[in-house]
């Protein structure tokens, strides 16, 4: 019998897993695909890291874990993962990016820089945001390269004596005697004294309407910029997100849209709208990208970086977002097996930057019943579950 099996081996199922090896616990990891792949939430080759966080800042102190984690695991890996190129964050002073961002950064006391319009040309002179809008900079945010990330956790739990099962489906699992068992799709059952699920997009199929989740797809775009392409290096260009309002002309609706992207890392400049995917079966095979996905994020990019909008897409990605109503995670114990069955989707679309700290909290929560950090958060009982 295992101490632990953890189901999904993506970003958070695979740091788990590796932390819960390298504490000496017997674990088993299985997944119904080969990760790193496209099936999951973390397709898309890259992923943005930042610090002064808009959606809430009870998510600094846990990224400044990951930065620290991310780093540690590059080291030990000896594969680059981390790269700091620095973060822009663009968009009107009353709206939800800049407000959020201020407030995190304030509260944490983390030094950012507040760029005025003729700041911000003079300094990044590739972005042309609408009249009005404010810039802030901060040096330590970056990227973290997905396939890297995962693959370094695997190999370093294996090490550690983690034993690793790919290609194989979680068909049917029971927590209701003294042990979790779970058939698989090659008909044996595995048991475990406790099990964490973090299977991104599985996660409905493997616990039904337990949990209010919902599937969307999303398209990300490389472009190869028509001019000024060594200005897109990641020395000289930072991550970006940008809030763009539609408030004038014939389709006005004070509504915004964000635009997020990351320099040309050497396949082209990743650039994708946030959050605006449409729902999906986490069994239906993803549509290929088209002018419906292109079209609105050119009219932006038009606006925001004409130097990109001229450029046509060189490669494009598809991916599943697992998504909350509310947009904030869910980490928290089964609201039927407290201290056996732990539950993880830190999803969203937002997620991927804090693997390695939410697997440190998942082996804190499995092997001692509580986690350094503050999950307060992602608790079920905001859904009325407990």
């Amino acid at each position: 019998m295992y101490d632990v099996i953890v189901i999904g081996l993506g970003a958070h199922g695979s740091a788990a897993l590796y932390q819960l090896a390298r504490r000496g616990l017997k674990v088993l990891g299985v997944d119904a695909w080969q990760p790193p792949h496209g099936r999951a939430s973390h397709g898309g080759r890259s992923r943005i890291i930042r610090e002064a966080y808009f959606e809430h800042p009870s998510y600094v102190p846990l990224v400044q874990r990951a930065f620290t984690l991310w780093e540690e695991l590059q080291q030990a890996s000896g594969r680059q993962i981390l790269w700091r190129t620095g973060g822009l964050m663009l968009g009107p002073e009353t709206g939800i990016l800049l407000q959020g961002t201020l407030a995190s950064a304030q509260l944490h006391q983390l030094k950012v820089d507040i760029l005025e319009p003729d700041a911000l040309n003079s300094r990044f002179p590739l972005f042309h945001p609408a009249p009005g809008s404010l810039g802030v900079f901060n040096p330590r945010d970056g990227i973290v390269l997905t396939d890297a990330a995962i693959n370094a956790q695997l190999e370093l739990a294996q090490d550690a004596g983690a034993e690793v099962l790919t290609g194989s489906a979680v068909e049917s699992w029971d927590a209701e005697r003294s042990a979790v068992e779970l058939i698989l799709s090659d008909g044996r059952a595995r048991s475990a004294r406790q099990a964490l699920f973090c299977a991104g997009p599985g996660m409905t199929e493997l616990l039904g309407e337990q949990l209010p989740l919902k599937v969307t797809r999303q398209v990300q775009f490389w472009l190869r910029p028509w001019h000024s392409a060594e200005s897109f290096r990641p020395d000289t260009c930072p991550i970006f997100i940008s809030e763009q309002r539609e408030e004038y002309g014939a389709n006005a609706t004070g509504e915004s849209s964000f635009i997020y992207g990351l320099p040309d890392l050497g396949s082209g400049v990743k650039v994708a709208l946030h959050g605006q995917g449409a729902e999906v079966n986490t069994d239906t095979d993803l549509a290929a990208a088209g002018d419906a996905d292109w079209l609105p994020l050119r009219g932006l990019l038009a606006r925001l970086i004409p130097a990109l909008a001229a450029g046509k897409p060189v490669d494009t990605t598809l991916c599943r977002y697992t998504n909350t109503p509310d947009e904030h995670f869910i980490l928290d114990w089964h609201p039927q097996f407290s201290g056996k069955v732990l539950l993880c989707s830190a999803c969203s679309g937002h997620g991927f930057k804090f693997a390695p700290a939410i697997g440190e909290a998942c082996a804190q929560l499995l092997q001692e019943g509580r986690a350094r950090a503050d999950l307060s958060l992602f608790s079920l009982r905001r859904f009325g579950q407990s």
